[in-house]
Parts: structure tokens; sequence; C-alpha cells
């Protein structure tokens, strides 16, 4: 027998052939794999029940949010003429097109009761595309409980803050009186800005609107500040500055070493909030505040701990004056930085059952008009 004196050459040669072949096999496996799924795809969209469900996530989102932009006073069963909906799931021609609607309660994930208004529904969760499979999407739906939005990054050419809001059209300039102003020393979030008050004229004012008119709806009125200085009578905001002090609302008004929420429907006295407290006074530090109402029940917050719960079956007043945020009366000014400022209409945020909540995790990034 011959000895075989170039192993090597052999051994390489051979490796290289086995690579070959491993190339060629997964070639024709992904090749498969692309027409497998081009076959799936083209069977998919070839039904008629998919087809209809492709043109209700493509070109029919908009029709639909649209729908539900001008019609808050209807009910899910009452979005499709076609559809039906039982347990919340709103059906368009079959089992396989689907909408779910994500709730805004906390505890709740999906709204379930059909009879809910659609002012209430927050999110489409899914639509189906194929017969046998739901596939979900997600997009924030504006069902205009956003009213108000600052996220005071920053001033316009005009020297005022504007509203992100979808109403913004309504609400914008949003004034900066005094000094105040747009500054980056201190913000909540990101590399924007903050809006900076000195404690001495300064405050911003927003026009008068039904939007800051709550009747005896539910409401949210929250936002992030940063205070530096404890001077008693500094306020957050106000709405209605009246001859009696009586305002329709008064949040952030610091007495001693507590805030605290006010509110009046009658100009005369505090007969739906009187000194319900807003948490302890905190100095030269980010804190997030909030007062909500679900249904006759009040809730205030701080970073997210509740501070104060309270019944009331008052109605606030619809009144013709401004949004003034960081003023109370015409004497006392909010001193240090305020971000995030959001007041939503309609929505209770953060509330879930019956018996409401006691803490929630503050919001980690600026806010979506949702």
């Amino acid at each position: 027998m011959f000895p075989i004196r170039n192993k090597k050459r052999i051994f390489k040669g051979s490796v290289a052939v086995f690579a070959l072949i491993i190339m060629f096999i997964l070639a024709i496996a992904t090749i498969g794999i692309i027409a497998t799924a081009a076959i799936e795809r083209k069977v998919s969209i070839s039904t008629g029940n998919s087809t209809t469900a492709f043109q209700i996530a493509e070109s029919g989102m908009e029709k639909t949010l649209q729908y539900f932009k001008s019609n808050f006073d209807k009910t899910l069963r009452d979005i499709n003429g076609s559809g039906n909906c039982s347990g919340g799931r709103v059906t368009y021609t079959s089992n396989e097109n689907v909408m779910r609607f994500k709730s805004n309660e906390t505890g709740n994930p999906y709204i379930a009761d059909c009879n809910t208004l659609i002012s209430k529904v927050k999110i489409i969760k899914s639509i189906g595309t194929t017969k046998l499979e739901t596939r979900a999407i997600e997009e924030d739906v504006f069902l205009g409980a956003t009213k108000l939005l600052l996220h005071l990054n920053g001033k316009n050419s005009n020297g005022d803050f504007e509203d992100s809001s979808f109403y913004y059209n309504n609400h914008n300039p949003i004034d900066a009186q005094g000094d105040a102003t747009d500054s980056a020393s201190e913000r909540k979030f990101g590399s924007g800005a903050s809006a900076e008050f000195d404690g001495n004229g300064d405050y911003l004012s927003a026009p008068e609107s039904d939007d800051w008119d709550f009747g005896s709806g539910d409401f949210t009125l929250d936002w992030w500040e940063y205070r530096t200085d404890g001077a008693d009578a500094r306020p957050t905001l106000q709405r209605q500055n009246t001859a009696t002090g009586y305002n329709s609302f008064l949040a952030g008004y610091k007495s001693g070493a507590n805030l605290y929420f006010y509110a009046s429907s009658n100009g005369n006295s505090w007969n739906i909030a009187s000194g319900k407290s807003m948490g302890s006074t905190t100095l030269n530090d980010w804190v997030h505040l909030a007062i909500v109402r679900k249904g006759n029940t009040f809730y205030t917050f701080k970073n997210g701990t509740q501070q104060d719960t309270w019944n009331s079956d008052v109605a606030f007043p619809n009144v013709s004056a401004n949004l003034e945020i960081g003023r109370y009366a015409s004497n006392y000014y909010f001193e240090g930085y305020i971000d995030e400022f959001r007041i939503s209409k309609g929505v209770a945020r953060w509330i879930g059952g019956s018996n409401g909540i006691t803490y929630f995790t503050p919001p980690s990034a600026e806010y979506w008009p949702d």
C-alpha cells in the first residue's frame, strides 16, 4: 500500500466540500421557509374574512378612531352596525375579526361590559387576521380624555408655552405671565426643560374653556413639581378667582407643613373639598401630585401613594375664567419648577374597582395624549 503523502490537503478539501454541503442545505431550508410563509400569507389574505380584517387593520383603523372621537356617548355595541358585542369583544363579520378594548381601571385589563361608553375606552387591543388566529396590535386611542398636556420643554417663538394635547387649537397659547420661563436646570424627564417660577408674579394662564368644567364626571389633575420655597399660601393651580376667594378648584395650596386641595360649586364655601390633604410639603426634589374623581369619590396622591379620600355628589360649576398655574388670588405665587402638567376629563386615572386604590407607580416618562 502506498503511503498518503498529502493528508492535510485532502483533509482541507473534505472540510470545504462539507461546508458547501451544509450551506446548500441551509439555503434550501431558507428558501423553503420563505416560500411557505409567502404561500401562507397568500392563502390568508385570499379569504374573505382575512381580507376584511386586513382592511380594518390597515385602511379602516383611521376611520374607526375618527368614529370613536365623534361618538363619546355611544357604547361598544354601537361601534359597528353589522357586528355584535359580547363580553366586551366587538365582532365585525365572524369570530376571527374581533376587537378588544383595554380598560383604564387598574386590575381590570379589558372592558367586559358592552354598554360601557366609548369615552371610557383607552386601547384597541386586537384585530383578527386569519381564520383560526387573532394577531394582536396595540394602539393608543385618542378619546378626548387628555384636555391639557404641558410638557413645558420650551417656549414657542411668541414666548408662550404650547398645549400638546389633541385639543391644542382650543387652548393655545398658554400665556407665560411675569418672568415665568423655561429652564433646563431642573427637569423631570429627558433632555427638555420645565417651567420655572420665581414666586413673584410668575404664572401660566390657559384660556377659559369648558374643558375645565368637570360637572359631576370623572377627572384627573396631575403634574410633577419641584418647590424651592416653603412659604404658606403658595399654590400650584386655580380656577375661578372670585372676589370671595372661593375657587372652582384650588390645588397644591401650602399651609403649614402640608399641601391641600379645595373646591367649591357656589363661590361661598368649600362645599366640594375643604382642606383635603395632598401630603407633606417637599422642597428641592421632584414629586408627583394628583387629584382624581371617580363617581362621587375623590382621591389625592403624592408620588402614587393615597393621601386623602372623601365623598361628594356636588357638581363642579360651569364658570367663565382662565385656568392659572402657579398663582392663587392675585398675590400668592408658586416658587420652583413644574413639569408634565396634565388635565384629564372623563377618566379617573389609576383608580380601579369600587373602592379605589391606595397607591400606583407614577409615570416614568413624558405623557402621551391618550
